[in-house]
């Protein structure tokens, strides 16, 4: 279950959700099971987040930074993944059908077992 303090500030828009980032360096980000679809991630922090189980279809994740971000089970179905930074991701079991994982940086991403019926060009 997601800390309601976390989701609540990521809910606050980007810019908000950044300068708190920035503010607390050392906060491990929890926003596992967060309902997160649809929504404006642009360029959004979420370095080292526990998204587990995360609804993130259809949200825009264009120059997002989810390096080291745990996607287990998470749903990214048809979401924008545009110039997305996700070294060192964990996404086992992650849907990504439809996705679009273009120019993507997946260098030493962990993908186990997941869907990957997407939109792949580096």
């Amino acid at each position: 279950m997601a800390n309601p303090d976390h989701l609540s500030r990521l809910l606050e828009g980007v810019h908000a959700w950044n300068v708190w980032r920035d503010s607390q360096p050392l906060t491990e980000v929890d926003l596992r099971g967060a309902n997160l679809a649809g929504m404006d991630l642009r360029g959004a922090d979420l370095w080292y987040a526990r998204l587990q189980g995360a609804q993130l279809a259809g949200a825009l994740l264009s120059g997002a930074i989810l390096d080291r971000a745990d996607l287990t089970l998470a749903d990214v179905t048809g979401a924008n993944c545009f110039e997305t930074r996700m070294r060192g991701v964990i996404a086992d079991r992650t849907r990504f059908r439809g996705a679009a994982l273009v120019a993507a940086d997946l260098t030493l991403a962990r993908l186990l077992r997941c869907e990957l019926e997407c939109t792949i060009f580096t």
